[in-house]
């Protein structure tokens, strides 16, 4: 992720053992949401289980990304399912503003520009270096 006009940062979320992380996605997808327009949301890798996530998962080994809206991401992190590998960016006025970036169920990454999630919708965080994955 890669942009000159804002001011990167990261964050890895702190999950407890009784809190599933499709749960703390969903309360940041939702704090993405707009009003004016339907966000989209590139999926670049997805390995999931439930209806939607087999289906998505199938789709991503066919193709290389996969366009959904914010409504349908917001189905998948409902859905009975466990999300297992991840790679999410929401693009809004040809930008990507923020990516959220799931591995072996467990790590939840996200990074985003501009003024960082509050602690209210990230939960439980710690800051991380954004250099580690921002290139210049």
């Amino acid at each position: 992720m890669s942009d000159t006009h804002t001011r990167p940062w990261a964050a890895t979320l702190t999950l407890n053992h009784q809190e599933r992380l499709e749960s703390r996605i969903r309360t940041i997808v939702q704090s993405t949401t707009t009003t004016l327009t339907e966000d989209k949301w590139i999926i670049e890798e997805i390995d999931a289980t439930g209806a939607l996530g087999n289906r998505l998962t199938a789709r991503a080994n066919e193709t290389t990304l996969i366009n959904l809206t914010t409504s349908e991401l917001l189905i998948l992190l409902q859905e009975d399912g466990q999300i297992i590998e991840l790679d999410a960016s929401l693009e809004r006025e040809g930008h990507i503003i923020l990516q959220i970036i799931v591995r072996d169920g467990v790590s939840v990454d996200i990074l985003g520009t501009g003024e960082p999630l509050s602690t209210s919708v990230l939960g439980s965080h710690t800051a991380i270096d954004p250099r580690l994955f921002w290139h210049s």
